[in-house]
């Protein structure tokens, strides 16, 4: 049976026609390459029968199973789905749906091959009547569109007797055949990492022993937590800050990725950094003595020409 809110959109879709593209919307799903149906007969074990007829349970004194698969419309959420099949003779016997296991197509199952093909506890159970039946199948398909493989059902009596008859997918007249009823509502498109950050991190440039400290947060629209790749920098996780200190070990040119995300997205961002070690100066700042040296000459000297300059007057 539908649930009322199912009903209400059923309804509420069938009667305009249309759908809005964000809204609920009604698909019928019963001829052409979405539909696969067929039955298994355990009088020929090596057959497959593809007929415009179904039958489950016993013909003669073997049963015969019917498999169904229906392929649902891509990237939906499943609202409802219901499985409206057209009894044309039937004993009333209870039929069990369980979910098949292993994927088919209509010319290939056996009787050999798929007796044993499905999952051990069914997914529901109804009783057939002549004329429309309606199956829930609602958490089946549901379970199908968020990424389950969709192998379809096979149909089996829960007790052996007379078979219920049923026109299959090759049935001449549309109405007769069986059909998957569903109300879907299409899903939002992907959100891409491209779509956090906003703008590259330039260049950075640090010097031996000095900190740098620089807002990667700056560049990242709505971002919440950073985390560095392995090796990298230390990068705040609440306020996007890098922070580091080179040696004049790490001196030369650096690269890492540094995440930005808000909890649903995420995007890399490039970061670069040239360590230098007192470049400016042009003279060595190596830890030898050769190196301090050096720098006390040219401090000394520059001192040196400021004194001997002549004065104006």
């Amino acid at each position: 049976m539908l649930r009322p809110l199912a009903v209400s959109l059923l309804v509420a879709v069938l009667a305009s026609g249309t759908a809005l593209a964000d809204g609920p919307r009604h698909v019928s799903i019963s001829a052409g390459p979405s539909v696969s149906d067929c039955y298994i007969w355990e009088e020929q074990p090596a057959l497959n029968h593809n007929s415009d007829t179904l039958y489950v349970g016993l013909v003669g004194a073997t049963d015969k199973r019917a498999l169904m698969r229906f392929e649902l419309p891509p990237n939906v959420d499943v609202l409802d789905a219901r499985l409206e099949l057209l009894v044309e003779n039937t004993s009333g016997v209870p039929i069990r749906l369980h979910e098949l296991l292993q994927p088919w197509t209509e010319t290939q199952p056996t009787w050999n091959g798929f007796v044993n093909a499905h999952a051990p506890t069914p997914v529901t159970t109804f009783t057939p009547v002549e004329g429309r039946v309606s199956v829930d199948l609602t958490q089946l398909a549901r379970a199908w569109a968020n990424g389950r493989p969709n192998n379809g059902f096979v149909l089996m009596q829960d007790t052996m007797t007379a078979a219920t008859v049923l026109p299959s997918s090759e049935r001449s007249s549309t109405g007769l055949r069986p059909a998957l009823e569903l109300v879907v509502e299409n899903r939002p498109a992907p959100v891409t990492d491209q779509q956090l950050a906003t703008t590259p991190v330039p260049k950075l440039e640090a010097s031996c022993g000095v900190q740098l400290r620089y807002p990667l947060a700056t560049h990242v629209a709505g971002a919440t937590t950073f985390s560095s790749s392995e090796g990298g920098p230390e990068v705040d996780a609440a306020t996007g800050e890098l922070v580091w200190t080179p040696t004049s070990a790490e001196r030369g040119l650096h690269m890492w990725t540094v995440t930005a995300s808000d909890g649903t997205r995420s995007s890399p961002l490039d970061v670069t950094v040239d360590v230098k070690c007192g470049e400016h100066l042009r003279v060595g700042c190596g830890a030898g003595p050769g190196g301090a040296l050096a720098i006390a000459a040219a401090v000394l000297a520059l001192r040196r020409r400021k004194r001997r300059a002549p004065q104006r007057r």
